[in-house]
C-alpha cells in the first residue's frame, strides 16, 4: 500500500516542525516508490519559501526508479538511485522520511535472508 499525499504532507509538516531544512541538508527517502514524500517535501519548501534540501530517493524497482528520475529531473537537488536501501552505502543524512516497504520473511530468498541477518 502506498502512502496517500495527505499523510505525506502531515509527516513532512511534523518532520520540519522545529527546524526548517537548508539547501545543504540531505533528506533520505528509502523505498521512494511513487515519490509522494519527495513531492511533499518540495511542496512544503515551496509553500514556506524555504530552499529544499538535497533529496536522495532510493527505489528497488527499476521501472519505478526510472519513472521517478524522469519525473524529478528538473529538480537539481533530487537524486534517485535504483537499489536496495538496506544494502546501499550512502553519506550521513540529516532527515529520513518514509513508509518503508514491508516484505514477508517467506518472500525473501535464502540468500537475502542470510545477508540481512548478517548485516542487521
Amino acid at each position: 500500500m502506498f502512502t496517500p499525499r495527505w499523510l505525506a504532507d502531515l509527516m513532512v509538516e511534523k518532520l520540519f516542525k522545529y527546524k526548517n531544512p537548508s539547501p545543504e541538508a540531505i533528506l533520505l527517502d528509502p523505498g521512494c516508490g511513487y515519490g509522494v514524500f519527495i513531492e511533499a517535501v518540495l511542496g512544503w519548501c515551496k509553500a514556506k519559501g524555504v530552499g529544499a534540501p538535497r533529496i536522495l530517493g532510493i527505489e528497488l524497482d527499476t521501472d519505478l526508479a526510472n519513472v521517478r528520475r524522469n519525473k524529478f529531473n528538473k529538480h537539481k537537488n533530487v537524486y534517485i538511485i535504483q537499489g536496495d536501501f538496506l544494502l546501499e552505502d550512502f553519506e550521513p543524512v540529516d532527515y529520513i522520511i518514509c513508509n518503508p516497504p514491508y516484505a514477508r520473511l517467506e518472500e525473501l530468498s535464502k540468500g537475502e535472508r542470510r545477508l540481512y541477518r548478517k548485516m542487521y
